[in-house]
């Protein structure tokens, strides 16, 4: 887990305000291929990385009535510069990491209700 904060009210309300500048206070950094026995049989010298993090439904609305792959350069920035503090949350707990990333996806309060038919 990584925290940024003692006080998590005044970290949440912060980000919450302005998550493009400011940083989760919370992420989850878990690995699960360490969890599958046959994962370094099935696929050596590769490992995998989710984090989990806190996110607004309110932040994505404005572009819920766009389908997938086609919500445009602004949807996309935003959802850049939200990844950006998450890659840097993860490189400077787990350095060795840097630079060994081949791929990264952030998924958002839109792409639950997309794929896991989530409601906000």
């Amino acid at each position: 887990w990584y925290f940024n904060s003692y006080d998590m009210d005044k970290a949440f309300d912060e980000y919450f305000a302005n998550p493009t500048e400011v940083r989760p206070p919370t992420v989850y950094i878990g690995f699960p291929c360490t969890k599958d026995t046959t994962w370094k049989q099935r696929f050596p010298g590769v490992s995998n990385c989710i984090l989990i993090s806190d996110g607004l439904y309110e932040w994505f609305e404005k572009w819920a009535d766009k389908p997938v792959k086609h919500r445009g350069t602004e949807y996309l920035m935003f959802k850049e510069k939200l990844t950006k503090h998450l890659l840097d949350i993860l490189y400077e707990t787990v350095p060795a990491i840097k630079d060994h990333v081949e791929y990264y996806e952030l998924g958002t309060p839109l792409s639950e209700i997309t794929y896991l038919g989530s409601f906000h």
